[in-house]
Formats: C-alpha cells, structure tokens, sequence
C-alpha cells in the first residue's frame, strides 16, 4: 500500500517513494533493533529514549530521515543482536565503536 503522501495528481500505485517533501516528515520507525544499532554505533547515548533516535536521523539525513530505518533494522536484526552480537561479521563493523558490547 502507497504511504498517504505518496497519493495524488501525477502519483501511481507503482510510485515508490514518496515527494522530496514527504520525504523529511518520513522518520524511522520507532523499533528496539534500529534503537540498539543507534545506540552501539554511537549515534545515540545509552538508555536514550525512541525520540533520540528520530533527532538523531533527522541529522544525519535531512532530507529524509526514514531511509535509516531498513538498513539499521537488517542491521538489529541479523548482526547487532540484543545478546551474542556478530560485530565481526557485520557490514559496519569497521565503523562501529560497539557501544555497550564486550566484543
């Protein structure tokens, strides 16, 4: 299903991303595996609350924030996990302080 903002005048069901405007009202979903990814690669402070990781991805993408979401989920959910993290194998890994992990 189309988002709301993705409907109208010039707009079709196979649009996939909605308007530059709509874009940077898009923020990341508020999820435990894109806090926890947040949170270990730094970008937010430990036991930040959900609404420091939408601040925090309206700084690093302006223009549209919602585009962290996917990528930090997939993250939260196959590497960064919430026991046992595969920091090694992550694809950030090189990048990642790992904050709050004994790895």
């Amino acid at each position: 299903m189309l988002h709301p903002q993705c409907r109208g005048p010039g707009l079709t069901r196979a649009s996939t991303r909605p308007p530059q405007e709509a874009r940077r009202q898009l923020d990341p979903k508020l999820d435990v595996h894109v806090r926890r990814v947040f949170q270990r690669a730094g970008l937010i402070e430990p036991g930040s609350s959900m609404n420091a990781v939408i601040e925090a991805a309206r700084d690093l993408a302006p223009d549209f924030p919602g585009s962290l979401d996917a990528p930090a989920w997939e993250i939260g959910r196959n590497w960064c996990r919430p026991s046992r993290p595969h920091c090694d194998e992550c694809p950030v890994s090189a990048v990642c302080p790992r904050v709050g992990t004994r790895q």
